[in-house]
């Protein structure tokens, strides 16, 4: 009797024990929570497709300033140019430890037409990444040198009617949005010229600068210093221009397909935390509301039209369908 007394007394105990055991588990955060609650906890590197000092480099570095300050953790801007966007975006986000430390800060021309152009695309925009913030957009546009024999689009568009095969246009970034630009602008003129490509914007203007080539087409943005100089023309626009009215727009002059602007957005991993994503979502829409950031946009030739997450997405996917319909029609090889 008393040994079987002692052997309930024991099972109770230990019944007791894994119940208490148990009830403290439960309560205790786990590792992953631990670290998405202490989220960030050091800097955080934005990974930016294009040469430091360009239109979607500076609107990154804008906002990165922002969330540095708002988190308390360096946000830095780390340029990775070449490729067209695509080696940044997989081999230094994409292919990266998911822990939100390392975002996209990036355009839809390093992560839309070049993927639907592969046969093989390394990621897919929207299984892959998660959009965190649209930070604003701006022209592309076409430039000529300041002292180019064209004063108008239909002088160039003449010229190269006139003499097949000698316009020579350069070009940076295959794949991006300003090279589909390209191709739109001689598909939908119907001229036949050259096409000289460049690994960065700035090679493309200093040819430009240097008389090696007719023309080059590149962001509003990059192309306002050598505007303001006198140095280059802007020519012909994707919309219209407020500081420059009188340059016709694609539209204006029966281009159809040249309609395609540069916007900037942040993105993250789509296998990010939730609880980090979170708090970069937060964030990045609690600094959106800085009175500062649309004058320091409007300073690089970008209008400031952030939007959410949403929002982004829908974009995205207006941007797919826009940029495919595009290649189809100026003749490109699109990936089956």
């Amino acid at each position: 009797m008393r040994n079987r007394l002692r052997k309930e007394l024991a099972r109770m105990v230990f019944v007791c024990v894994m119940f208490a055991m148990g009830f403290v588990l439960a309560i205790q955060p786990t590792p992953v929570n631990c670290q998405e609650a202490a989220y960030p906890s050091k800097a955080v590197e934005v990974v930016v497709p294009f040469s430091p000092g360009g239109s979607v480099a500076m609107a990154s570095q804008h906002f990165a300033d922002a969330l540095s300050q708002e988190l308390k953790v360096p946000f830095v801007v780390v340029p990775r140019p070449g490729g067209g966007g695509v080696i940044a975006s997989n081999d230094f986000v994409h292919n990266v430890k998911p822990d939100g430390y390392t975002l996209l800060g990036t355009a839809p021309g390093a992560i839309i037409p070049s993927v639907l152009l592969s046969k093989t695309p390394p990621f897919d925009v929207k299984k892959d990444f998660l959009p965190v913030g649209y930070l604003g957009d701006t022209s592309i546009a076409i430039a000529v040198q300041g002292n180019s024999p064209f004063k108008t689009i239909q002088d160039m568009i003449q010229f190269a009617k006139s003499n097949p095969g000698k316009l020579r246009g350069g070009v940076s970034g295959p794949g991006s949005e300003t090279d589909l630009m390209f191709y739109a602008f001689y598909s939908d003129a119907k001229i036949d010229g050259k096409r000289i490509p460049y690994n960065t914007g700035p090679q493309a203007k200093t040819a430009l600068m240097g008389g090696h080539i007719d023309w080059t087409i590149s962001s509003y943005m990059g192309l306002m210093p050598y505007v303001e100089s006198k140095d280059m023309r802007i020519l012909l626009a994707t919309r219209k221009l407020p500081e420059l009215p009188d340059v016709p727009t694609g539209r204006d002059i029966g281009l159809p397909n040249f309609t395609v602007d540069i916007w900037a957005g942040y993105f993250a991993h789509a296998k990010t935390p939730k609880g980090a994503y979170d708090k970069l979502v937060t964030a990045i829409t609690k600094v959106s509301k800085n009175p500062d950031l649309p004058k320091k946009f409007a300073k690089i030739g970008f209008d400031y039209k952030f939007k959410n997450p949403a929002e982004m997405s829908q974009i995205i996917d207006n941007d797919i369908a826009t940029f495919a319909r595009i290649i189809k029609a100026v003749g490109l090889k699109e990936a089956k």
